[in-house]
């Protein structure tokens, strides 16, 4: 690493790195499948919290050692790796061996969250289905491995068409605004939440600075998406979700209320 590859000549605009952030931000998302089996979790009320911010902060931790590497190797280079940077940083430092192995481990783990995306995925695809949301043949499940085979393939099929017809770039900016919207939802709640004073059975855990640091994260969470979401992508989100309102309206028709 060369100190002055890691020296800050001006500092960027506000604007570059909320857009920046709007594109990265794919690499801080999943904590929120960790917390599904929070119901099986010793005082979930303090546990989960404090366990999530450690994830998070563990995280920070380890992407930005390893942005400090790759930019204290490459320097000014590193901006023009736009396919492979940490194996071309890899490569600067030991060689074409250690390039091709990061390379491979990146193969690896990328294959690895396919794998558990196709795992858990469907298990939605087939949820919507068997609740009415979706088409019924959504719940067929195949009569020998007893898995939701029609729900696989139809979730497969529609992340390969994805895949083939858009840029990394655009459909990661699309799954980055879904997700961020969840979570600017997930941030109103907590300080509804906590102006209410909802608890489960303990005393839950309060995080210092009380109702601001929701308000920043709704703050952070606009700003983040007016700098990077285009109409285009407004629009796919705006369709995609009244399709799902006039769906659950249907089947709140069809389907009587428990009495």
């Amino acid at each position: 690493m060369r100190p002055e590859n890691l020296s800050w000549p001006v500092l960027p605009p506000v604007t570059s790195v909320l857009s920046t952030a709007g594109l990265i931000i794919l690499a801080f998302m999943g904590i929120e499948g960790a917390l599904q089996p929070s119901g099986e979790v010793h005082e979930p009320e303090r546990t989960v919290p404090r366990a999530a911010l450690l994830a998070v902060a563990g995280v920070v931790v380890l992407y930005v050692s390893i942005q400090l590497v790759a930019q204290g190797v490459l320097g000014d280079a590193l901006a023009g790796e736009r396919v492979a940077p940490l194996a071309a940083a890899a490569g600067r430092a030991y060689g074409p061996v250690a390039r091709t192995i990061m390379l491979a481990g990146a193969t690896a783990s990328m294959f690895g969250f396919l794998c558990g995306s196709v795992l858990a995925g469907p298990r939605s695809v087939f949820a919507l289905g068997r609740d009415g949301f979706g088409p019924r043949v959504l719940a067929a499940v195949h009569p020998v491995r007893r898995t939701p085979h029609v729900a696989i393939l139809v979730y497969s099929a529609g992340a390969l068409a994805l895949g083939l017809t858009g840029t990394f770039e655009r459909l990661a900016i699309l799954t980055n605004f879904a997700g961020l919207l969840v979570y600017l939802a997930v941030a109103m709640a907590a300080w509804v939440l906590r102006a209410r004073g909802v608890r489960l059975q303990g005393e839950p855990f309060s995080v210092p600075g009380g109702p601001l640091v929701p308000i920043l994260a709704c703050v952070a969470i606009v700003g983040v998406i007016v700098a990077t979401v285009s109409t285009a992508e407004v629009l796919a989100v705006a369709v995609a979700a009244i399709l799902a309102s006039a769906a659950y309206g249907l089947r709140n028709r069809r389907v009587p209320a428990p009495s």
